[in-house]
């Protein structure tokens, strides 16, 4: 079977799910995965494989939104890899990364948060203070982060600061 001919099968949503499996399986192409991973015929478990290269196909498979509503904690419940690569998306929707920072703690999903999702981590970091957050380990090159501890002390500092410029 020629590549294109797979590709057309990979990019039809009448393909059965038994065939994608095996499409998966038999043919590891970066085109071809990427029209699995945007077929909502795509069994999950090939899905959340390839999902982890291909996440801005995965958040617009119109199963995705499905499977939210099968199961509300998706996010928690998805490899890791995957969830890292939803959360790194600029259109990731809020709501996304805010169940995320609620349920998963891991240092590497919470740097892909704050390396990405900087601004939202920040406001989320001032709402929730009292949070033990461990962050050793992390790498967060380029992070603008707000130190929630640090607010109160600086504000009457910036009121002077304005002031005087």
């Amino acid at each position: 079977m020629t590549l294109n001919r797979v590709l057309e099968e990979a990019n039809d949503i009448k393909t059965p799910p038994e065939r994608l499996q095996e499409i998966h399986k038999n043919y590891p192409n970066p085109e071809i995965s990427s029209a699995l991973v945007s077929n909502p015929n795509t069994p999950y478990d090939v899905l959340w494989k390839l999902g982890k290269d291909f996440p801005r196909e995965l958040l617009a498979n119109p199963v995705f939104d499905l499977m939210l509503l099968e199961n509300p904690n998706l996010l928690a419940d998805m490899p890791k890899d995957t969830l890292i690569s939803l959360l790194r998306l600029p259109e990731i929707e809020k709501s996304y990364v805010i169940f995320a920072l609620n349920h998963c703690r891991e240092t590497d999903v919470l740097a892909a948060i704050i390396s990405s999702q900087t601004q939202l981590w920040n406001d989320w970091r001032q709402d929730n203070p009292d949070i033990k957050i461990d962050l050793r380990g992390a790498k967060l090159e380029g992070a603008d982060l707000v130190c929630p501890i640090l607010i109160p002390f600086l504000s009457p500092v910036l009121s002077i600061i304005t002031v005087i410029f």
